[in-house]
């Protein structure tokens, strides 16, 4: 059994003598470092950069898999967040506000109490009625400005959940 193998080097075609220890080397000719392939009874060369490409499609595919699930699982994410602020908003609305009743009963009441000279229960009534408008007026307000950062925040969450569909189409 001889101690080498005969072998042509795949990059620029000159022969070249493989010892059975070697398993990479550049070629003395052009300087390409080669691979020496063993199985089954073959030896064959191979140019280092065709492993490497190999390697590196498989680190793109594995990124892409990790692009991919990263999306999956933003987008269940971006959903609960959502979902939790689509409650906020419907508790906003749900928010009683028992001022503009209880200020037109105390504008009624004071008038009342006014016109029947009552003394000073009318003014006092009176004065009630307004500041319940008045805080009735105010929550609205409030509540309008809730809103206004709930929807900002629910459009930015739909544009995030956009980009990330877009980005699983892209896959």
């Amino acid at each position: 059994m001889a101690d080498f193998v005969s072998l042509t080097c795949p990059s620029c075609g000159s022969r070249l003598q493989v010892t059975n220890d070697l398993e990479m080397f550049a070629c003395g000719y052009c300087g390409n470092e080669l691979v020496v392939r063993r199985g089954g009874g073959i030896v064959s060369l191979a140019p280092v950069v065709a492993g490497l490409d190999k390697v590196q499609q498989s680190v793109v595919n594995v990124g892409i898999g990790v692009d991919r699930t990263a999306s999956e699982l933003a987008i269940q994410r971006l959903r609960q967040d959502l979902h939790g602020l689509e409650q906020e908003w419907q508790e906003v609305d749900a928010e009683k506000s028992i001022g503009i009743g209880a200020g037109i009963v105390g504008l009624v009441l004071g008038w009342l109490a006014i016109a029947n000279d009552s003394g000073a229960v009318g003014p006092v009534i009176l004065v009630f009625g307004i500041i319940a408008l008045l805080a009735y007026f105010g929550g609205e307000r409030g509540k309008s400005a809730k809103k206004a950062v709930l929807k900002a925040k629910m459009q930015k969450i739909g544009e995030e959940i956009n980009y990330h569909q877009l980005k699983l189409a892209s896959h």
